[in-house]
C-alpha cells in the first residue's frame, strides 16, 4: 500500500468514528466560510443525527459527485424527498447554492472553531446568536456580493474542504 491509500484509509476511520458520535478535529482549507471559518482554522465535529440539524448549523458532509472531497458549509434548509432528506447548504462567502446532499452524505456538524488565540465555540447561547446571524447575512448577499468584488481582485476561491489529503 502506498502513503496515499494509507491516508485515505485513516481518514475513513475518522469518519466512521464522526458517524458514532466521538469528536474529530480537522484543519480547513478554502475561503467559502468567510469571515467565521478561515483558512488553517481548525474546526471541532461530532456526529449528529440529521433530525436534530437545523437551518445555521454548520454541517459536515460527503460531496454530492465527489465522495473524496469533504465540505463545510452552513445548512440553509431541510426537504423531504420519498425516503430521506434532502439537505440543502451554501457557503457563507459563495453565490450559490450546493447540489442538495442527501441525508447518507451528512457527516455532522462543527461544534467548536479554532484560530490561533480563540475559540468559538457554535453550541454557546452567543455562538448560537452569531450562526443565525450569519445565516441571514449569507441568504441577503451581503458576503456573496464582496465575494464578486473579490473574485476579480484576488481570483477565484475554493470549498472549505476539510482534509489537505482530499480523502
Amino acid at each position: 500500500m502506498d502513503g496515499a491509500v494509507l491516508k485515505i484509509l485513516a481518514m475513513d476511520l475518522k469518519l466512521d468514528a464522526l458517524r458514532k458520535g466521538i469528536r474529530l478535529t480537522f484543519p480547513v482549507i478554502g475561503s467559502s466560510m468567510l469571515p467565521l471559518i478561515r483558512h488553517n482554522d481548525m474546526v471541532e465535529a461530532e456526529g449528529c443525527a440529521s433530525n436534530k440539524l437545523i437551518p445555521g448549523d454548520l454541517v459536515i458532509f460527503r460531496q454530492v459527485g465527489d465522495n473524496n472531497n469533504i465540505i463545510a458549509h452552513r445548512l440553509i434548509w431541510k426537504i423531504k424527498n420519498e425516503s430521506e432528506f434532502l439537505f440543502i447548504t451554501k457557503g457563507d462567502f459563495v453565490l450559490g447554492f450546493d447540489k442538495a446532499v442527501p441525508e447518507g452524505n451528512v457527516l455532522g456538524k462543527i461544534v467548536k472553531i479554532r484560530r490561533r488565540h480563540f475559540t468559538i465555540s457554535v453550541n454557546s447561547c452567543s455562538g448560537i446568536a452569531l450562526n443565525l446571524v450569519m445565516l441571514l447575512i449569507s441568504l441577503a448577499g451581503i458576503m456573496p456580493a464582496a465575494h464578486i468584488f473579490l473574485k476579480k481582485v484576488k481570483g477565484s476561491f475554493s470549498h472549505a474542504r476539510l482534509n489537505k489529503v482530499k480523502v
